[in-house]
C-alpha cells in the first residue's frame, strides 16, 4: 500500500506552521522537525478517532517545544535576499549587488567584498535558493584558506594525525565529518558561529583520526583537548537557526 500524505497547519503566535500526516506502514507514532515543516508519522491501521488524537497532541507538542525553544520557529521563515544587503560572517563582510539578466542561468562572482550575482528570469522561491547556492559557495571559497589554515593549527596543537584536504560547502545535514581517509568536511554554515564553537566542531572531527566513533574514548579525546565543550554543543542545538545562508 502506498503511503497516505496529507498537509495541514499549526497555528502559533501569528505564524502557519505546515504539518506534513504521513499514514504508512508501521507500528509506532513519530512526530519530528524537518528543515521547513513538522512531520508526523503514523500507522495506517490506526482508527479515524485514534488518528486525530495523535495529530491534536502532536500540534501540543510541537507549541510546547517552540515555547521551550523560541529559535526553532525561525526554521519556519523563508530568506529572502535583498539588494545592498550586508552579510557578515567569521569576521568578514560581503554586500550584494544584484542584477537581471536575459541568460538562461544565474552567475555570481566576488569583487572584493562586493557579490555581484546576475540572475535569469524566475520564481522569487527559486532565485531564492540559487542565491543562496551562489552566495554561499562563494563565501565559502573567499574564507576557505583561512579555514582551513585554523583547521591544521588545532590538529598540531592536539592529535596531529595526517589530513588530506579540509573542504568548506554549504551542508544542512551535519556540521561537520572526517573520513577514514582524513578528509576533513566543514558546514559553510559554521561561518556564523562564534569562533570556539568553529573550533569545537573542528576539534570534534579531528578526534576521528584517532577514534572512528563516537564511544567513551572519543568523548575523552575532546575534553582533553577542549575542557568545557558542551556549553559549544548547547550552542550549536540553541542557536543553528542563526547560522543559515
Amino acid at each position: 500500500m502506498v503511503p497516505l500524505q496529507e498537509e495541514t497547519y499549526i497555528e502559533y503566535t501569528g505564524h502557519r506552521i505546515p504539518l506534513v500526516i504521513i499514514r504508512e506502514r508501521r507500528r509506532t507514532v513519530r512526530v519530528a522537525f524537518s528543515r521547513k515543516t513538522v512531520t508526523l508519522r503514523l500507522p495506517w491501521t490506526l482508527a479515524a478517532s485514534e488518528n486525530n488524537k495523535h495529530i491534536e497532541n502532536s500540534k501540543k507538542w510541537v507549541i510546547d517545544q517552540l515555547k521551550r525553544k523560541p529559535g526553532l520557529i525561525h526554521h519556519f521563515y523563508t530568506r529572502i535576499y535583498r539588494h545592498g544587503e550586508t552579510i557578515r560572517v567569521a569576521g568578514r563582510q560581503y554586500v550584494l549587488y544584484m542584477l537581471e539578466h536575459e541568460g538562461k542561468t544565474s552567475k555570481a562572482q566576488l569583487k572584493g567584498q562586493l557579490i555581484e550575482l546576475k540572475l535569469a528570469p524566475g520564481k522569487e522561491e527559486e532565485k531564492n535558493e540559487i542565491i543562496k547556492y551562489l552566495v554561499s559557495r562563494l563565501i565559502a571559497n573567499d574564507c576557505h584558506e583561512m579555514v582551513e589554515a585554523r583547521v591544521r593549527e588545532l590538529n598540531r596543537m592536539t592529535y596531529n594525525r595526517p589530513i588530506q584536504t579540509v573542504r568548506l560547502k554549504l551542508n544542512q545535514s551535519n556540521w561537520g565529518s572526517c573520513s577514514s581517509k582524513g578528509n576533513i568536511n566543514l558546514s559553510a554554515r559554521l561561518l556564523f558561529a562564534p569562533r570556539e564553537v568553529m573550533d569545537y566542531v573542528i576539534i570534534h572531527e579531528l578526534a576521528h583520526l584517532v577514534e572512528h566513533n563516537h564511544g567513551p574514548r572519543f568523548w575523552a579525546l575532546v575534553a582533553k583537548a577542549m575542557p568545557g565543550y558542551q556549553s559549544c554543543e548547547q550552542w550549536l542545538k540553541d542557536n543553528s537557526h542563526l547560522c543559515e545562508f
